[in-house]
């Protein structure tokens, strides 16, 4: 298990640093990696409302997981970036645009691993555990997603304008035009 953990350290600084890059702040890639913890946690919630133990297999899905759930933050925050730039309301009008594509990715993922999930066969049983844990997880990113990223994001603006790293947020008064 030394090199699993191990190989999820380097795994990790890697996502880590492609995500910075990409985003060009470290801050935003640590919000888009702060999924992967509340899906793990949710992961071992299903296991223990499933009755199963974890298992090597359980840490695999897990590790599956990491990669689903890292991708819904990404599109969100990606579509955040885009609209920053021009609208006020850029984390609500990001989510709502992203909702549909991040819901569907969800269900129909958990929907494919329903089979596995509920398979009684032995040969397929150990299989069980990486189902657990890929969908319990993958339905709660999607909370996660939908929720908790743009409220960081809402935050770290938020601190970024209270250092003084980012201009007052300014908008119009009622009855005001835009000029």
């Amino acid at each position: 298990i030394g090199a699993i953990l191990d190989g999820l350290l380097w795994v990790g600084l890697a996502v880590f640093a492609l995500t910075a890059a990409l985003f060009r702040s470290y801050a935003k890639a640590v919000i888009v990696l702060l999924t992967i913890p509340y899906a793990v946690g949710a992961a071992i919630a299903g296991h223990v409302l499933m009755g199963f133990h974890l298992s090597s297999v359980s840490i695999f899905g897990m590790i599956a997981l990491g990669g689903l759930v890292v991708n819904g933050a990404l599109v969100l925050t990606l579509r955040y970036n885009q609209l920053s730039a021009h609208n006020g309301d850029a984390l609500i009008e990001a989510a709502r645009s992203r909702f549909r594509p991040i819901v569907l990715t969800s269900l129909t993922t958990t929907a494919g691993l329903f089979p596995m999930l509920f398979e009684t066969s032995t040969q397929a049983l150990f299989l069980v555990p990486m189902a657990i844990a890929l969908s319990f997880g993958t339905v709660a990113s999607t909370f996660v997603v939908l929720l908790l990223i743009p409220a960081l994001h809402a935050i770290w603006d938020d601190l970024r304008r209270v250092l003084g790293l980012l201009p007052p947020h300014t908008e119009p008064l009622p009855g005001e035009r835009e000029n």
